[in-house]
């Protein structure tokens, strides 16, 4: 047991290690100034569906943006609520800002990435700047882009935007997806073309040098894809060009979801396309997180009561404890916030998620479209291995 034990903590501290070394790299990142008449123009791309609680913050707060050369387009993804009227109200103050009205989504095809197609045909940017209708800029983002970009000569930009949690639930559930992207993800190996699975961004932020995103067919070339995000970065690499590491924290909020149905449903849907159905890939997740998040608890709390000693009852729990603890709270700093109390309930976090996971597999198992934003996806793979993302509702 005290080898098994000796093997967890050495996991423990290797995750907090890759976040420490993340963290000091999002902070080593720079910046190459570019004299005003030579910045590049930047679209910003919207595509919104049933976003009318969120989408004049979103809009407003780009248009505060200290940035001279930038396009707003927002696409009303045939939203059944009063999206669309938003934004024309807001693109009747703004010429910067234009209302794009979306078609209907055509067979073979997931709707986030159909509405991207249709603001990727309409930019006329230097760069196509994808973002989320739930997210709010600070004043400095288009510029930080543009010459972050400049200085590292990259065909993608791309980072995890700080996740806001408000609700018990989503401080259960919401910095996961941040803390996994630092624990796991070695930010130079996403830099580094010899490493092309290590590919990883966010929706929310991936700002695209045009003649790249073009190349690859831009969102055509992920048009079955309902996580796309991490499918179109994968793609870039995959064709040759390169993806550059950004502290978009720093810029951009993002509230995910607003309540316990949002998260259950959302979460499902991301982790079951995300793992490719792969039951060994997604058992090997749950088991991480069982690893690194709840058995160190479970042995500090019932290992003296086993008559386990000292080194495996109490030292090396507590060593798990504190190295998982600690780089949660690293990776709260860059992309949530410091939360003690969700920090400490890990273990429910585990559960919670665990529970989301199965979910997701079993969806997959008795292939169940995954519903989200009105539309049912079916995203398992046919017997050609191919991953489906028809919308059944299309058919």
């Amino acid at each position: 047991m005290t080898a098994i034990l000796l093997f967890q903590t050495l996991l423990c501290i290797g995750l907090l290690a890759v976040s420490l070394i993340n963290l000091r790299f999002l902070k080593s990142i720079a910046r190459r100034e570019i004299p005003e008449d030579e910045l590049p123009l930047i679209s910003v791309c919207i595509p919104a569906r049933n976003e009318a609680a969120n989408i004049a913050a979103c809009v407003r707060s780009l248009l505060h943006q200290d940035y001279p050369r930038y396009e707003i387009l927002v696409l009303d993804d045939c939203s059944e609520d009063l999206t669309g009227r938003i934004v024309r109200e807001i693109a009747e103050e703004n010429p910067r800002v234009r209302l794009i009205q979306g078609r209907e989504l055509p067979p073979g095809w997931v709707g986030k990435s159909h509405a991207c197609h249709q603001l990727g045909q309409q930019a006329q940017g230097d760069y196509v700047f994808f973002t989320d209708a739930d997210t709010v800029f600070k004043p400095g983002c288009l510029r930080y882009c543009a010459e972050v970009a400049a200085a590292k000569q990259c065909d993608l930009l791309t980072g995890c935007p700080r996740l806001i949690g408000v609700g018990f639930w989503e401080r259960l559930s919401v910095p996961l997806i941040g803390a996994t992207f630092m624990w796991t993800v070695p930010l130079k190996f996403l830099e580094d073309p010899r490493f092309p699975m290590a590919a990883a961004g966010s929706g929310a932020f991936l700002f695209f040098r045009r003649e790249a995103y073009e190349a690859i067919g831009g969102h055509e070339a992920v048009k079955g894809e309902i996580v796309e995000d991490i499918e179109i970065n994968q793609t870039l690499k995959h064709a040759g060009f390169t993806i550059g590491a950004a502290d978009a924290a720093l810029y951009v909020n993002c509230r995910m979801y607003e309540s316990l149905p949002e998260i259950w449903e959302g979460m499902t849907k991301n982790l079951l396309a995300a793992v490719r159905l792969k039951g060994p890939l997604l058992g090997l997740m749950i088991a991480l997180f069982w690893v690194i998040m709840l058995l160190p608890w479970v042995w500090f709390v019932f290992g003296p009561s086993w008559g386990w000693p000292f080194l495996t009852a109490t030292l090396l729990p507590l060593i798990q404890i504190f190295s998982v603890v600690l780089g949660r709270y690293v990776s709260d700093r860059l992309v949530s916030r410091n939360d003690l109390l969700a920090s400490l309930l890990m273990p429910l976090s585990c559960l919670f998620v665990t529970a989301i996971a199965l979910r997701s597999w079993s969806r997959g198992i008795l292939r169940q479209p995954t519903p989200w934003r009105g539309r049912n996806y079916a995203v398992w793979k046919d017997q050609k291995g191919e991953l489906k993302g028809e919308d059944e509702a299309a058919r």
